[in-house]
């Protein structure tokens, strides 16, 4: 070969590779714009910063500084310089995004190769995008190339080891033709099981268990929780351990479980004392009424008169205070569970348009006003939709808990995104969002058998065998308003 295409070989390698590195440029570039997420906000904080360097002449000043005037641009060229240094930090970025993405490329190619994704003629899953999902995860989106899912899937580990990540998921979307691969940096536990539940802080209950630590979170700060997800997901044991926890650690909270699914899931909290339990949903409608026009007025009115905003401010206040005669009512934090919320919250069936009228208005003004006054709302479902889940009940609902869901609709009626739907199938994974955070977790293990054993320890015990000073006189106070249990 002379030396002249030798020269040419050479520099159509070069253009070819400046021509693809521009084309990533502009790409990263064009979807920065239309994000408008941080990235942006850093491209615009750049650009702003790099204009108000020009204007108050900063780079003049540290021209002159270092005597080099010969060098600062005049003339046209002064022009076409404020115009490259104004867009620098709208460029900057971009660029590092194009490397970064060039980069994920050839580390791809050598990866397919290494897992044997390589097709008869030579061809490998083409790279189509590389997305954040949330702060731990994202999402690796190519093209299927004519292979079958499962090939992507025995290579999962292969994939993991070149990459050096920890895939959660590997999936198809046979209709556009490719796979998204969802990894992390960080390995999420598969199976997440509590230690000792009794050392769980009193008042508070432990959600799950992210890649980096265990979130657990006061009751007090997030009053009331929307749990939803597909059959089998994990929702239910989610609940077992959520009332098991509570129940054992705080003597002084009581409890009305809602079990619309037949009776079947609270089977293990009958019988015990300070929790009730109904499973008929005409009878849960008019005790959830009964509550919101009965117990959360006479709470608030109390407050009133004692000149306090909260529970907590009253106990401190109140009941802090060596008091000759109690208040006129029970104290005690209760805690609602509705386990499938879809019965109650639509009409058709046994229920009637105004038993779901009065369902929704009472589990509203819970939602609402309950913080204050101690009583917490907790609905599951695992049927989400705007029906079921109505907008009003949601707004106030601070927790909210989703395990995976078969659509995106439904993802979108209880977080407002889709990450639901993209869940790897993992019984317990689930993603907890709170405020404007939102984390994909492991949830706790607890199973019926465990739950049940420790519950079986306190369910014979009854007012007459309570011997401590104490809890004879907390459930003196119990008694005060017993018949909101009745």
């Amino acid at each position: 070969m002379s030396k002249s295409d030798k020269n040419f070989d050479r520099f159509f390698e070069i253009s070819e590779k400046l021509i693809c590195f521009t084309r990533h440029l502009w790409r990263e570039f064009w979807s920065l714009i239309k994000q408008s997420g941080p990235m942006l906000l850093m491209m615009s904080l750049s650009g702003a910063l790099t204009a108000s360097i020009i204007y108050f002449q900063f780079d003049q000043n540290l021209i002159k500084y270092f005597k080099l005037h010969r060098f600062y641009p005049v003339g046209l060229n002064h022009i076409f310089y404020l115009i490259g240094v104004s867009m620098a930090g709208f460029i900057f970025i971009p660029v590092i995004q194009a490397s970064r993405r060039l980069k994920m490329l050839k580390r791809l190619t050598q990866v397919f190769m290494d897992a044997g994704l390589k097709s008869p003629t030579g061809q490998l899953p083409h790279f189509i995008s590389d997305t954040e999902i949330d702060c731990f995860t994202r999402r690796l989106r190519v093209s299927r190339n004519n292979f079958p899912l499962r090939s992507f899937q025995n290579a999962k580990e292969v994939l993991e080891s070149g990459l050096c990540v920890y895939i959660d998921e590997v999936e198809e979307n046979r209709e556009r033709g490719f796979v998204d691969i969802v990894y992390s940096q960080k390995r999420l536990l598969e199976q997440f099981a509590i230690e000792n539940i009794k050392k769980i802080p009193s008042g508070h209950f432990i959600v799950g268990r992210s890649r980096v630590q265990t979130i657990t979170v006061k009751l007090s700060d997030v009053p009331h929780l929307l749990i939803a997800g597909q059959t089998g997901s994990g929702k239910s044991t989610f609940l077992r351990q959520l009332i098991t926890g509570l129940y054992l650690n705080n003597p002084q909270f009581n409890f009305l479980l809602i079990d619309l699914k037949g009776g079947l899931e609270f089977q293990i909290f009958k019988n015990l004392y300070r929790i009730k339990v109904f499973s008929d949903v005409e009878r849960a409608v008019l005790k959830l009424n009964e509550l919101s026009t009965k117990l959360i007025p006479s709470r608030m009115a109390l407050f009133n008169e004692y000149g306090v905003k909260d529970l907590e401010a009253f106990k401190k206040s109140i009941l802090g205070k060596e008091q000759k005669t109690l208040p006129p009512t029970d104290m005690n934090r209760l805690i609602i569970v509705i386990d499938e919320a879809f019965e109650m919250f639509m009409s058709g069936g046994k229920m009637k348009s105004a038993q779901v009228e009065m369902a929704r208005t009472a589990a509203h003004k819970i939602a609402a006003q309950g913080r204050a006054v101690g009583v917490h709302l907790v609905i599951a479902t695992q049927r989400p939709d705007r029906f079921a889940v109505d907008p009003q009940i949601k707004a106030n609902l601070t927790g909210k808990l989703c395990f995976r869901l078969p659509n995106l609709a439904s993802s979108m009626t209880v977080l407002d995104t889709g990450r639901a739907k993209d869940l790897p199938n993992i019984k317990g994974r689930a993603v907890w969002q709170e405020s404007m955070d939102e984390l994909e977790i492991q949830t706790p293990l607890l199973t019926e058998e465990d739950a049940k054993t420790l519950l079986d320890e306190v369910r014979n015990l009854k007012s007459d065998t309570l011997e401590n000073e104490d809890t004879k006189n907390q459930a003196q106070q119990n008694l005060i308003l017993e018949d909101v249990f009745k």
